[in-house]
């Protein structure tokens, strides 16, 4: 069909005649006013704080690499818009890290050149808003092809270029797990596609998730989990004054991880460091033991797990239209983190997490509506024991 249409445009002298003027303005466009004309390394800005994007490899310094999310230069400028420049009329302080940190979950992930951590651009005083130079690599066997595509490898500009405003950060404190954008749902059919935990398919973060599903209608009860409230109390005490890098708590972490040594995730068995691997999915598996939920290492994960399942645990959306009663074991997450409502006094739910700035502490206090989360909640998924 497209062939037709071309052929048929060239088949007397006036469409000819106009169709060398197009080409000629395409070529004389591409000379001398097309800036990417033989760019092969552009310069971006960077968006999140080592760190804040989970590092892959072994927790050794010599093969361990830091992904960062970055604003290329030119390329972003006129297809998503600045964080910063977003979210600096924004108020309510809740509503301009929520905004921020979505904006920069959608700029792209780049990975080091180089897996020797010390010589990688990490090494050079980088920080969130230093310059690093990027490029686009086509061949990438480290970590089956994980590094392929965009890549950076020297720091132009060390030092922040403009004021970070304080508090905006990806993890927002938290020492997080998936920190992957929103992307696209359109190629989604279905809450099963959405939630495959297979290799390269499925949602590939939990605010992904929750704009997907919608939410029934009527108000969403469930049956909660009452042993929570003992059991993160419990947490809570014994972690009072201490941190993951206190000898007293390594027996604490080691029964969190011996939790999920059967979750068919392999991958931490003989891997976690009391000080190097975040536990804070770890943690609300361990709190849940026994009530039927899906434990794993990772929040997206677990979310997927429980949500596929046939268990009594079900997924509701905190960012669709929906009356979601708050129940005692409810976990609420966004990307790279949840929390567990673990007590409700007075219409005010209470939630606690493992891993906020190395310990178990409480993570927030949410006023309810009538019993029922406020539509402005900072998390974005919410799974309920029904």
């Amino acid at each position: 069909m497209s062939f037709d249409k071309y052929f048929n445009s060239i088949q007397d002298k006036a469409s000819r005649y106009y169709r060398r003027l197009a080409d000629l303005d395409d070529l004389i466009y591409d000379k001398y006013f097309n800036k990417f004309r033989g760019k092969t390394v552009f310069e971006a800005e960077v968006l999140s704080k080592p760190g804040e994007v989970p590092a892959e490899g072994s927790t050794g310094n010599t093969d361990l690499f830091i992904p960062l999310r970055v604003r290329i230069k030119d390329i972003h400028d006129n297809r998503l818009p600045d964080p910063y420049d977003a979210v600096k009329d924004i108020q309510d302080e809740v509503e301009k890290l929520k905004q921020f940190r979505k904006l920069i979950l959608s700029h792209p992930i780049a990975y080091p050149d180089t897996k020797n951590l010390m010589q990688s651009a990490i090494s050079q005083g980088l920080a969130q808003g230093s310059i690093v130079e990027v490029y686009f690599a086509e061949e990438g066997p480290d970590f089956n092809g994980r590094m392929r595509g965009l890549r950076y490898r020297q720091v132009i500009v060390a030092a922040p270029t403009r004021s970070i405003p304080n508090e905006l950060s990806i993890a927002s404190g938290f020492e997080g797990g998936e920190t992957l954008a929103v992307g696209d749902f359109s190629e989604f059919s279905s809450l099963e596609e959405l939630l495959s935990l297979q290799q390269g398919e499925g949602a590939e973060s939990v605010d992904q998730i929750a704009e997907f599903i919608e939410n029934p209608e009527g108000t969403i009860n469930g049956s909660g989990y009452s042993e929570a409230t003992s059991r993160v109390e419990a947490e809570l005490a014994r972690w009072s004054g201490l941190s993951e890098t206190s000898e007293a708590t390594l027996p604490f972490l080691t029964e969190y991880w011996n939790n999920i040594i059967n979750t068919g995730e392999p991958w931490f068995q003989d891997q976690w460091t009391p000080t190097g691997t975040r536990w804070s999915a770890a943690f609300i598996s361990y709190i849940l033991r026994g009530s039927d939920f899906k434990t794993s290492a990772s929040h997206l994960n677990y979310f997927k797990k429980n949500g596929a399942s046939n268990n009594a645990w079900k997924l509701f959306s905190l960012t669709k239209p929906g009356q979601i009663k708050a129940q005692v074991g409810d976990i609420l997450g966004y990307d790279g983190h949840s929390d567990i409502v673990y007590k409700i006094v007075n219409n005010v739910a209470f939630l606690a997490g493992g891993n906020l700035s190395d310990t178990v502490k409480i993570a927030d206090e949410i006023t309810l509506e009538n019993g029922t989360y406020p539509d402005d909640v900072y998390y974005s998924l919410v799974l309920k024991r029904m």
